[in-house]
């Protein structure tokens, strides 16, 4: 009796301490599939998220107005959602028309996630239609190319050269044109201007703001709206500029290369002109 015992603990060792060669290793589970073909589009307003879901993958969408965002610690960022099991197409309804919104898609299995799509960057504030533009933060219908240029549909571009007017020369020009265009004002042209190196990319809402980069060729409008063919950058307004003991008018200007609304010309300096009118 004693000596079965013996032979049973041994056995019982033996088992406990790998003796059966059989065992198998754990094989690690493959990566969890990165999310693909994301594309963004917006429609009255809102961003529309697609992308190709794959079956038994969940979703989730990180959107936030930091360029630089981690959706890993998205909460620590501005204005960072995080918006858990999503499907394609998602709709999402920014809270700030005037923010420039950047999105990432994370896939999951049960407690695993995949790693993050690329940041998607996003406008919503903006409705083409052909050559004209509606601009629903401002609630106003913008001429996607100065005077002198024309849209090419095809394209999707302006073509031509810009015609550069006096105040007196863009009055003569508006007289003679139908449909309500007139010219804008600075706060209004000001708010076109776009700075797309900034960190995060934004649109300037104070006029004595201008973009802070440095990089003087980059276009400070939002281009895939308003393409800027040609070399000249400053626009005119309409808002006048009173100087105290100064003979001579004066009317702002906004200089879309560096952003700067604060620019001032007295007549008759001549400058490019953008066409606005109200959505009525």
């Amino acid at each position: 009796m004693e000596k079965m015992l013996t032979v049973i603990v041994l056995i019982g060792a033996l088992v406990g301490c790998g003796g059966n060669n059989n065992t198998e290793k754990e094989q690690p589970l493959p990566p969890v599939m990165k999310p693909s073909g994301v594309s963004i589009e917006t429609e009255h307003g809102n961003i529309i998220v697609n992308w190709e879901a794959h079956k038994g993958l969940s979703y989730d969408l990180y959107i936030s107005t930091d360029k630089n965002f981690d959706f890993e610690n998205y909460n620590s960022f501005e204005n960072s959602e995080w918006i858990k099991n999503v499907s394609s197409p998602y709709r999402y309804t920014p809270q700030n028309l005037k923010e420039v919104y950047f999105i990432r898609l994370v896939a999951v299995d049960g407690e695993r996630e995949s790693e993050a799509s690329e940041i998607e960057e996003v406008v919503a504030r903006y409705e083409p239609n052909g050559a004209v533009v509606l601009d629903l933060a401002d609630r106003l219908i913008w001429a996607r190319c100065g005077i002198g240029q024309s849209w090419n549909e095809l394209d999707n571009t302006c073509e031509g050269d810009l015609t550069l007017m006096t105040h007196v020369d863009a009055m003569k020009y508006l007289i003679a044109t139908e449909g309500g265009w007139r010219l804008p004002t600075r706060d209004e042209l000001m708010g076109l201007v776009y700075c797309p190196t900034g960190v995060p990319s934004y649109f300037l809402t104070e006029v004595e703001e201008s973009c802070d980069s440095s990089d003087k060729d980059d276009w400070k409008i939002y281009e895939p709206v308003f393409p800027m063919v040609g070399s000249y950058s400053v626009y005119r307004t309409s808002t006048r500029w009173h100087v105290q003991g100064v003979n001579q008018l004066f009317f702002r200007q906004v200089g879309f290369l560096d952003g700067n609304s604060n620019i001032s010309a007295n007549e008759p300096v001549a400058v490019a002109v953008r066409l606005v009118k109200d959505n009525s």
